[in-house]
């Protein structure tokens, strides 16, 4: 053939290999049906250059991988209409089980269930009925934030209404979703004394409430495409704030008071009055934190959402800085990474100053009873000695004021936990299985611990467990932004396993496997 060349590649098909390294196929998941044409990816990971490998699922939803090199793989299925799916992963994650691939060897067949996306769209008006564009419309869902130790929202998308007021979110999963809306406007004018006024309140959310907690939840099914409407609700008048210093507070003469909103976006100064007295006004509804200047530290924070706050007492909080040296520590350890938990609240509080001797100082401490917690694959705090007297854990008592020596016992035997989780079927689980675990002793306003992955067979090890008690769950689908919550932790209960650990211990233990309908049902249980 003149002027051509033709290549020809040959392939070696080695004897005992695979047909298909990797197969399996492609469902809806509310019908069952074959879903022809999905695209399944398998991606390698740890190979940032390595190109994934597509397939296309066929008329019975059939896919097959017939050669891949060896390595570790994530699996992808995506279609338009459906959402985005990562085998063994929830809905909406990026997260899901490694596959691993020998290169000759067939892996199980997996199955991809697929869930048609949904959408919400809607409009947004003012408080006469009139569209409004360019408003600032949010979607929210609930997570648990450990900061406050309690539900709370989560910014999940933003979207500026056009000039018909109109807003649309989506492809969405299904679930529970929060909307809220605010007109973009800096200042509507001046009041009476020449002071800018702000042009709308705090943002409205869906069910015409001011706060994320009386919100309307909107419950969005497979494939559904829900519209609703929000009517920004008009700002009655500016919150007022009165407050005084606690008596025997000293301050400047320039001493100031400022109030700054939760999301820090706004924030307003007064002058603190020769008696201590402080008056604010014309403040938008909502939640502040109080910060005073050029006197003595005070923090504190104030709900002005339903109305105005008259007489509050502003007192400092007494704090104390904390040396604790450590006998025995790890000797790479610098600076030592301790953390001060409040035992009523959970909050860490106090920063970690670490010493070239080893030390190390916790600054800003309240008057209160705190757990002091450190674990490393170095060891664990085992007790501290405190003005030379020693107790049996590690809980440091500031109500009564600092102590004068603190030291910290350290000890490098921790333990170890292994394991299986066992399922009521023999089908292999359709999600990632995640064992995570809480301290039964430490736990209050959250459920501590951590979690780690269990393998496709349903093993899994815990290693370097500092000695204590411990209660174990084996959640299928598990969503780390959900956990936290102590009611949460005690409607799975029953299918929990306590394990205690001395100095090490080497357990094996059997979990149950908690599926994702019972996790998703424990959610609903306590309000999710």
């Amino acid at each position: 053939m003149k002027g051509r060349m033709v290549l020809l590649a040959a392939v070696t098909v080695h004897a005992g290999m695979a047909a298909c390294l990797m197969s399996g196929k492609v469902v809806d998941v509310e019908t069952g049906k074959p879903l022809a044409g999905t695209r399944v990816v398998a991606d390698p990971l740890g190979r940032p250059f390595k190109p994934a490998i597509i397939r296309l699922a066929d008329l019975q939803g059939a896919f097959c991988f017939e050669r891949l090199q060896a390595g570790v793989y994530k699996l992808i299925a995506q279609r338009a209409a459906y959402m985005p799916l990562v085998y063994g992963g929830r809905l909406g994650t990026t997260e899901g089980m490694e596959l691993n691939v020998d290169g000759v060897t067939e892996t199980p067949a997996v199955t991809f269930k697929m869930t048609r996306s949904g959408s919400l769209a809607g409009t947004v008006t003012d408080s006469s009925g009139e569209l409004l564009e360019n408003a600032q419309v949010v979607l929210w869902h609930r997570i648990w934030d450990s900061a406050e130790h309690r539900w709370n929202s989560d910014w999940i998308s933003q979207f500026d209404s056009d000039d018909r007021g109109a807003f649309h979110f989506g492809p969405l999963a299904p679930g529970v979703y929060y909307v809220s809306a605010e007109e973009r406007q800096e200042s509507a004018g001046l009041d009476e004394k020449g002071t800018p006024t702000p042009g709308s309140g705090p943002p409205t959310y869906f069910g015409s409430s001011f706060k994320f907690e009386r919100a309307t939840p909107i419950t969005l099914q497979p494939g559904e495409n829900a519209s609703v409407m929000i009517a920004i609700s008009p700002r009655t008048g500016g919150r007022s704030l009165t407050a005084r210093l606690a008596p025997g507070v000293e301050h400047e003469d320039q001493a100031t008071l400022e109030a700054r909103d939760d999301k820090n976006s706004r924030r307003v100064s007064a002058a603190i009055g020769k008696d201590g007295s402080i008056s604010m006004h014309n403040l938008i509804p909502g939640k502040y934190s109080l910060h005073t200047f050029a006197t003595a530290s005070i923090e504190m924070d104030v709900d002005l959402t339903d109305g105005d706050v008259d007489g509050l007492v502003l007192t400092p909080a007494r704090s104390f800085d904390v040396r604790i040296s450590v006998i025995d520590g790890p000797k790479n350890a610098t600076p030592f990474p301790v953390r001060a938990r409040e035992m009523a609240t959970g909050d860490v509080r106090g920063s970690n100053m670490g010493k070239a001797d080893g030390s190390f100082v916790l600054r800003g401490l309240k008057a209160s009873e705190y757990w002091l917690d450190w674990r490393g694959k170095e060891g664990y705090l085992k007790s501290l000695i405190i003005d030379g007297r020693a107790r049996p854990d590690t809980v440091l008592e500031l109500r009564s004021g600092a102590p004068g020596l603190v030291q910290a016992v350290f000890s490098p035997n921790l333990a170890q936990v292994s394991g299986h989780v066992e399922r009521a079927e023999a089908a292999p689980a359709a999600l990632a299985t995640t064992v995570v675990w809480m301290d039964e002793e430490h736990s209050r306003a959250e459920a501590l611990g951590d979690s780690v992955k269990a393998d496709q067979a349903g093993q899994f090890q815990l290693e370097k467990m500092p000695p204590g008690k411990y209660r174990l769950f084996a959640i299928e689908g598990f969503d780390e932004d959900m956990w936290g919550s102590p009611e949460l932790a005690a409607a799975l209960r029953e299918k929990s396993v306590v394990v205690e650990l001395r100095e090490g211990d080497e357990k094996q233990v059997t979990i149950l496997l908690i599926s994702t309908e019972e996790w998703d049902k424990a959610l609903r249980k306590v309000g999710m």
